[in-house]
């Protein structure tokens, strides 16, 4: 019971963290997907994307997160991204190449601003669509707000 009131209030926080959720984002999703579900088997590559997680650590809350995510190409066909999505208004994200070659690598560069974070442990998501299986990838940022430790 308690384990299943935990993830519960793990949920809602999550939901709740910031206050302007641009659900607005999502309404195309699947139209992208569908669209990209038409290409031939032979156009599609896959992708391997570091870190799994991007962690900020502990922040106060007003700090800016900056950071990025590697995606690497390996398959044989030019990885190309669709649509990039931030769930929230606070996040700012960019590619750095439209196409990246087989065995090259892009990055994902995030800036997301932390004044309507919640104390606590946030999580910010971003949303990829391209040319690979199975056709979209969430990148996840994850930090406390709270205290920030004494160096």
């Amino acid at each position: 019971m308690y384990c299943k009131m935990s993830i519960l209030l793990f949920c809602f926080s999550i939901l709740f963290s910031c206050k302007h959720v641009n659900t607005d984002k999502y309404v195309d999703k699947d139209s992208v997907i569908v669209r990209l579900k038409k290409l031939p088997e032979t156009d599609l590559t896959r992708i391997e994307i570091s870190p799994a997680i991007y962690f900020a650590d502990t922040i106060a809350k007003g700090d800016i997160i900056k950071g990025s995510f590697t995606i690497y190409n390996k398959g044989n066909v030019p990885f190309s991204i669709k649509k990039i999505s931030n769930i929230c208004d606070c996040t700012v994200s960019a590619s750095s190449k439209k196409e990246t070659p087989p065995n090259d690598s892009c990055s994902i560069s995030f800036i997301i601003n932390t004044d309507n974070f919640n104390d606590g442990f946030n999580v910010r998501m971003i949303t990829i669509m391209g040319n690979f299986h199975p056709y979209f990838r969430v990148l996840s940022i994850e930090s406390t707000v709270g205290k920030k430790k004494a160096l």
